[in-house]
């Protein structure tokens, strides 16, 4: 369960956020504060969560209407497949991961109050950084798990443009035998033909080392299983570690 600590989430709402996962609906709830009441948010953060949720949902292919929202519930299934790389936020890493590796997702309405006090967020007191470092985490996160279509897509851009243009100089080439006046048309069309190739390769690598990167988080999952069988089986529950050690004594 998380939820932050500065009072503007209503705790007493935890049940609503727990119940889906409870009853075997989904894995990760999120608690939407559009979908609900919100009694307080400045118009430029509002923007931002509008604009990051927009964004979070093309780089995921699902449907939330809050992707920010720090209220939000998840299974230990779920708990035990993500893996967060990001040291800035989790919020859209989780949501990018969830739709990757299958784990079913819903939101629910909830309240979001006033902050208490007269404090402001230390994660979004410079909109600019943060818009920076979510932008940043959205496009690793993106990538790592769409390295062949990320690439592919702005190399094979940045390929046809440079054979869009170099087309007009092979016809010249053709007619007249030379590429005169169009030598500066013919150096730009290699050069873009050849770092649109290059990135495409690019994304070939980044797709084995997607490869890999899915069986070492594989194998972190099925480690993490096995600790926590381990700890369970143990049953270790410090009182009667103590007690145990007692009568030993």
């Amino acid at each position: 369960m998380n939820i932050d600590a500065d009072g503007q989430y209503n705790p007493l709402e935890i049940p609503k956020l727990i119940k889906p996962i409870l009853d075997g609906k989904a894995e990760i709830v999120l608690g939407s504060r559009f979908a609900g009441t919100i009694e307080h948010m400045v118009p430029q953060k509002r923007y931002g969560n509008r604009l990051a949720t927009f964004v979070v949902g093309i780089a995921s292919g699902m449907k939330v209407s809050d992707a920010q929202t720090g209220f939000r519930a998840f299974s230990r299934e779920a708990a035990l497949r993500l893996v967060i790389h990001s040291g800035y936020t989790y919020t859209q890493e989780t949501i990018v991961q969830a739709a990757h590796k299958r784990i079913s997702m819903v939101e629910v309405p909830v309240e979001f109050r006033k902050r208490n006090g007269d404090g402001q967020s230390r994660l979004i007191s410079n909109i600019i950084n943060y818009a920076k470092n979510s932008a940043i985490t959205l496009i690793r996160t993106y990538t790592s798990y769409n390295p062949l279509r990320t690439f592919t897509y702005l190399g094979g851009g940045i390929f046809l443009l440079g054979i869009a243009l170099g087309s007009r100089v092979l016809i010249h080439f053709i007619e007249t035998g030379m590429v005169t006046p169009y030598l500066p048309t013919a150096l730009l069309a290699s050069v873009l033909a050849i770092i649109g190739f290059q990135i495409i390769v690019i994304g070939l690598i980044g797709d084995i080392s997607h490869q890999n990167r899915h069986i070492m988080e594989e194998t972190l999952y099925r480690m993490r299983r096995i600790d926590k069988e381990i700890l369970r089986d143990r049953d270790l529950d410090p009182v009667r570690e103590v007690m145990a050690l007692e009568r030993r004594i």
